[in-house]
């Protein structure tokens, strides 16, 4: 699975832990909350995409980020 869309809080008018953000995102994606994937450093900006419903993880480096990927399988291994 490809990544489709990125989507930054500058193109929406809302800016995050704010719930109008992350709606402001799926309105722009088209996209229901359990169709998209969320990755952030700041836990409290995850626990909000998640209250919304959106699959979200936090990740702090590289590593953490690709770990998040390969949990919804947006990354494989080769």
């Amino acid at each position: 699975m490809a990544i489709d869309e990125h989507v930054f809080s500058c193109m929406l008018g809302a800016t995050k832990p704010d719930p109008a953000a992350f709606l402001a995102a799926l309105e722009f994606l088209d996209a229901r909350p359990q169709q998209t994937f969320f990755v952030d450093d700041n836990p409290v900006n995850v626990l909000s995409a998640r209250r919304l419903g959106i699959r979200a993880e936090q990740a702090n480096k590289a590593a953490d980020v690709e770990s998040a990927l390969r949990s919804v399988g947006l990354l494989q291994t080769h």
